[in-house]
């Protein structure tokens, strides 16, 4: 059961997910300002609207999660950090007049066993985003001199790295060197093995077209694979233990498969790619 949504990122309930905003609340005000006038009440200026911003707390259970706790934790940071602009979507509504961003993110009550995360409530700000603001003017003008100085700065450096690169054309490439740099430049991706609870089990990984030359290796929890990049990826597993396998690739789409065995794949990879699996 859907509740709503922060872009693709949904809030509800499915067979193997809870993300359901337990606080919901918002604030939205007029900015305006009293104007004193001789002898009477004072006049009202009414500038504009304010913005609307969502405070809301959501309990994070990792048994109840399609992915591990610091992963949700860092998807909310992320789009903080990225300023990603979203509608917001909750019990049947669209909320504001245009998107949100998010503004803070607060992780609390947290309780973990070892170095896993088995829960705690985050607490998520989300603000309207109305237009594109700018600096101000004497804000502006700060960050005019800070660049004029760090731009001598920079001049000088570049002139020491002008006169190391000659010295290095003058020097003579062999062809094995050449060789060994023309192949360090293939352009690389990695690949990341994280487990949602216990760090335990194995999945089988196949990377066809990667320098590998395709060959199966198994991936345990937090190892890290490189790969070349647009490397067709294959995941396969085996084991009583395993409950879900999901990969995150390019464009930030997602494959998941639930079960004790189990493939994902054949993906392509464009970036690094991150492999989750859960772990009874």
């Amino acid at each position: 059961m859907s509740v709503g949504a922060f872009g693709d990122h949904e809030f509800g309930v499915s067979e193997n997910c809870i993300r359901i905003p337990k606080d919901f609340e918002f604030t939205e005000s007029l900015n305006f300002e009293m104007q004193s006038r001789t002898g009477k009440k004072p006049a009202t200026y009414v500038k504009g609207q304010g913005e609307m911003t969502f405070p809301m707390a959501i309990h994070l259970d990792a048994r109840m999660l399609d992915t591990d706790i610091v992963s949700e934790i860092g998807w909310w940071t992320d789009a903080m950090r990225k300023q990603k602009k979203e509608k917001l979507y909750l019990f049947g509504h669209y909320w504001g007049t245009n998107s949100f961003i998010v503004t803070s993110v607060h992780p609390f009550n947290t309780r973990t066993v070892g170095k896993t995360m088995l829960s705690c409530d985050l607490e998520v700000t989300l603000t309207e985003w109305v237009a594109e603001g700018s600096a101000e003017k004497n804000s502006t003008s700060a960050a005019a001199t800070d660049v004029k100085y760090a731009a001598s700065s920079v001049t000088k450096k570049a002139a020491d790295v002008k006169s190391s690169q000659t010295s290095a054309t003058s020097a003579t490439v062999s062809p094995r060197t050449a060789e060994q740099i023309a192949k360090a430049q293939v352009a690389t991706a990695t690949v990341t093995v994280l487990a949602a609870t216990k760090k335990t089990g194995t999945l089988l990984l196949a990377a066809a077209g990667s320098r590998g030359g395709g060959r199966v290796q198994q991936m345990h929890p937090g190892k890290v694979l490189s790969v070349e990049d647009g490397a067709i990826l294959t995941v396969t597993w085996d084991s009583s233990k395993t409950y879900w396998v999901k990969i995150y690739y390019a464009r930030g789409e997602t494959q998941l498969a639930y079960g004790n065995k189990g493939k994902l794949g054949p993906v392509q990879i464009k970036s690094g790619v991150v492999i989750k699996a859960c772990w009874r």
